[in-house]
């Protein structure tokens, strides 16, 4: 019994030694740290103007009231994109059209619209494209620059899709009659930056 004894208190006296020396040890390690940090997030900023010199706004109406013929030239407007993000960021534009009004469903899969960065562009997509989902932009937003593009709009001589899915008109018919007098208006673009 004395023999147990004598082996409890020196694993006793073993471990109370060993606490003693960690929380020492503890105490007396060496430590850095790091302080006076700053964390900010990033600024997004898209703004569009009607001239190189702007002034740029967040919105820009565009004035598009001009009677379109079929096979007529497209009509062709130009505007400015400045992206005032935080420094550094760049942007893929994408742009996508909200419904419009009126007579938007017999003018929707007739009338085109392209843009352009004078060099590329988005090729001629119909209303219904563009309001179906997001159509990116020919080119890159750099961080601080200013992209002139053109909008253009026409309707062409011949359906490129069958307007009502049953006929009598199908795809590659003479657009005729049945467009005259028509509007659909209310529209607008949601011009989206997505990082690059």
């Amino acid at each position: 019994m004395k023999k147990f004894r004598s082996v409890v208190v020196g694993a006793t006296l073993v471990g109370l030694y060993s606490l003693l020396a960690t929380t020492a040890f503890a105490l007396l390690s060496p430590q850095a740290g790091l302080s006076s940090f700053t964390l900010r997030t990033a600024q997004l900023d898209l703004q569009i103007g009607n001239s190189s010199g702007g002034p740029f706004t967040p919105e820009l109406q565009l004035d598009t009231n001009e009677y379109l013929l079929p096979n007529s030239i497209a009509h062709t407007q130009d505007f400015w994109v400045r992206n005032t993000s935080s420094s550094g960021l760049e942007f893929q534009l994408t742009e996508q059209l909200g419904e419009g009004d009126q007579d938007w469903l017999a003018l929707k899969d007739v009338i085109e619209i392209r843009v352009s960065n004078l060099i590329t562009d988005t090729g001629w997509l119909s209303l219904q494209e563009w309001e179906q989902s997001a159509v990116s932009f020919p080119g890159i937003l750099g961080s601080g620059s200013t992209q002139r593009y053109q909008f253009s709009y026409r309707l062409p001589d011949t359906y490129g899709v069958d307007p009502d899915g049953v006929g009598p008109l199908q795809v590659g018919d003479a657009v005729g009659e049945e467009l005259e007098g028509k509007i659909t208006s209310n529209m607008s673009f949601t011009i989206s930056g997505v990082l690059q």
